[in-house]
């Protein structure tokens, strides 16, 4: 569903891996640290070297798994406080991560946090992405809902989404 069906168009569409590169890169070239939160430590590791081959003038203060326990949340803040980040990459998908980042981002001393979904699973080349075709057509769900058929409940919930918007673009 595009923007344009509520009567405000964006620019154009964009996943969100390909935002995160587009704000990586623009980071890259502002001298501000990075530091990556979520995913399998595998992820977390594969999204960093990835992001540092790419862009090699961007830092990286760190990268470490999402899969800690609640205990452990103050020693995850100390660690990422202690690489003082500018820009703080969480990603241990809806709603956990939006959450975790609710919960501390007080605590952080970093200038932004930010959702990141499953994005460190693509960055880190774990994920595939869909083929350029199907990204361009807007079926990147298609391709994922394919390759992982678990995703099917979460996917019925679209179209109540579409309706829903539709209603109110209706004004009903």
């Amino acid at each position: 569903l595009r923007p344009s069906a509520l009567r405000r168009p964006l620019p154009e569409a964009m996943a969100g891996v390909d935002f995160t590169w587009e704000m990586l890169g623009a980071l890259a070239g502002s001298g501000r640290s990075v530091h990556l939160l979520g995913g399998t430590a595998e992820e977390a590791a594969g999204a960093a070297q990835a992001i540092g081959e790419r862009l090699p003038s961007l830092t990286i203060t760190g990268a470490r798994d999402g899969y800690f326990r609640r205990s452990d949340t103050e020693a995850v803040i100390e660690a990422i406080n202690a690489a003082s980040p500018d820009v703080l990459l969480v990603a241990m998908g809806f709603p956990r991560q939006e959450e975790w980042i609710a919960r501390n981002l007080p605590r952080l001393n970093v200038r932004v946090a930010v959702a990141e979904g499953g994005s460190f699973s693509f960055l880190s080349g774990a994920t595939p992405r869909a083929p350029r075709w199907m990204r361009r057509a807007g079926l990147e769900w298609l391709f994922r809902l394919l390759r992982q058929p678990s995703r099917l409940r979460r996917q019925l919930a679209l179209p109540v989404f579409v309706w829903l918007v539709l209603r109110q673009r209706l004004g009903a």
